[in-house]
């Protein structure tokens, strides 16, 4: 019995279904909030950290980003 993955890949932010931002505490409150998608059968695949570009004249503090990729399995 052979599973297949469901892999969509998508170019624009638009394009992707249900997509969010959620800011946390730290990254260990990430399971509290998947815990919807993991009850629909999806799983944490990766966890990728990337830089948001902000004006040089910006003086915000840098604040850590990350895209979590989730996987599906499908039958």
């Amino acid at each position: 019995m052979d599973k297949k993955l469901d892999c969509k890949h998508y170019s624009t932010i638009s394009e992707l279904p249900r997509a969010s931002a959620v800011r946390l505490a730290s990254l260990l409150d990430l399971p509290a909030q998947l815990l919807e998608l993991y009850q629909q059968g999806f799983s944490l695949a990766a966890l990728h950290p990337f830089v948001q570009p902000t004006p040089e004249r910006e003086k915000t503090p840098l604040e850590h980003i990350f895209r979590a990729i989730l996987i599906k399995k499908t039958d």
